[in-house]
């Protein structure tokens, strides 16, 4: 699943533009940045959530050279 999201992104971003995404600690957190990154995405962690039983993060994507 991860890789399939990160391959579709590209497409829906406009020239310069980004995705935010949300993670949890109850998914598969490594494997989606692994996807992102082998996609040509910069990963930027932008803020972080401990609800106690669940870590969320959001992270801010966009290619590389339009950082």
């Amino acid at each position: 699943m991860a890789e399939r999201f990160a391959a579709g992104l590209c497409v829906h971003l406009v020239a310069d533009g980004y995705a935010l995404v949300v993670l949890s600690s109850d998914g598969d957190v490594d494997g989606f940045l692994q996807a992102f990154r082998g996609h040509g995405f910069a990963v930027q962690a932008v803020a972080e959530q401990d609800w106690g039983n669940e870590v969320v993060w959001l992270y801010k994507l966009h290619a590389r050279g339009g950082e």
